[in-house]
């Protein structure tokens, strides 16, 4: 069950994209409804071009596709790397037991914990590539 308050923070976070909804919404399912408005909240802390990175990492899109979202994104791979940890911790943090969306969210927080101050976008890069040949 949606409190009002939780569709109107996925509306908000959305940004009117019915996809990033349904994502949102696929994301907290089984969420106590604090932990679920608390994820919302930081689920919109991040660009468009981001999130859609996270996604695609989540799902186990193809290099291709990861590589169309990365030559979208403008922002600093340091920015990038830390709102990935943020946002796979907040969903691992949220879900009640271990299963491959977990090991998963795991993986992607391992790629990631590495900072790239010396290797900037190419250690985003490599990082992405990697997951996307392991996380199919």
């Amino acid at each position: 069950d949606l409190t009002s308050e939780m569709v109107k923070k996925i509306y908000t976070a959305s940004e009117g994209s019915p996809r990033t909804a349904l994502s949102i919404l696929e994301s907290i399912l089984n969420i106590p409804e604090k932990d679920a408005l608390e994820f919302i909240t930081s689920y919109s802390e991040y660009s468009a071009e981001a999130k859609e990175l996270f996604q695609k990492l989540l799902k186990g899109d193809n290099w291709e596709s990861v590589a169309l979202t990365l030559k979208g994104i403008k922002e600093d791979p340091e920015t990038i790397r830390r709102g990935c940890l943020g946002y796979m911790s907040a969903i691992l943090l949220n879900q009640k037991k271990i299963n491959n969306f977990t090991e998963k969210c795991a993986l992607i927080i391992e790629a990631f914990e590495k900072n790239w101050y010396d290797e900037g976008r190419a250690g985003l890069v490599k990082a992405c590539y990697g997951l996307s040949r392991t996380l199919r």
